[in-house]
């Protein structure tokens, strides 16, 4: 699975992207645990146009498994 991405500006890992039900973005890196959500339409670009796609394997396995756990609790019900 393909995943849009950007790294982590602390530990400089891959940091999983979702999108929240309002639609915003939110970017976590499970290394060293930062996460945050970008709200403003000024930030959202910014992410589009420096986003980058990668597959889900290359995530570190912390993040992965966040990730993982996050896309199987918002698939139930």
């Amino acid at each position: 699975m393909k995943l849009t991405t950007v790294k982590c500006g602390l530990c400089d890992n891959w940091m999983a992207s979702m999108v929240t039900k309002r639609g915003a973005p939110f970017l976590y890196c499970g290394v060293c645990k930062y996460g945050f959500m970008l709200l403003a339409k000024e930030g959202k670009d910014n992410f589009s146009s420096k986003a980058q796609e990668i597959d889900e394997t290359d995530l570190p396995e912390p993040t992965k498994k966040w990730f993982k756990d996050k896309n199987a609790t918002s698939n139930q019900g």
